[in-house]
């Protein structure tokens, strides 16, 4: 039996990744699903040994890490525009269990999480 090439495992991987980071509100899988790509792309292009694909992996990895995780976490983090602008659709947490992640004193905000988000909370 042989083994499957070196850019199908790690197209394999990097999907794997990036399926698991639905898992994960961290945003850190993401990115190393990311550098499995990409070093998928440079192993279907040139012939690289493994010493080579996993630097690759590595500095990709750490690289769109650092590059894009303020941008997506931006995007996905259910911020307002506006910070004073009150939020809308509240009514669908009513109800949900959610967990203090900062402790929220009287007239001081604190954090919660719900349904894997975080959100600004006062008492």
């Amino acid at each position: 039996m042989t083994l499957p090439s070196a850019p199908i495992l790690w197209t394999v991987a990097g999907l794997i990744l990036i399926g698991l980071e639905a898992l994960s509100p961290a945003f850190v899988l993401l990115f190393f699903g990311l550098g499995a790509l990409l070093t998928a792309l440079a192993v279907l292009l040139w012939d690289m040994g493994v010493p080579a694909q996993l630097l690759l992996f590595a500095v990709s990895s750490v690289a769109a890490l650092a590059g894009l995780r303020r941008v997506v976490r931006t995007i996905f983090s259910g911020r307002t525009k506006d910070a004073q602008q009150p939020l809308e659709h509240l009514e669908r947490f009513e109800g949900s269990p959610g967990l203090v992640t900062e402790a929220i004193a009287p007239g001081m905000p604190g954090r919660i999480k719900v349904r894997g988000s975080f959100y600004a909370a006062v008492a």
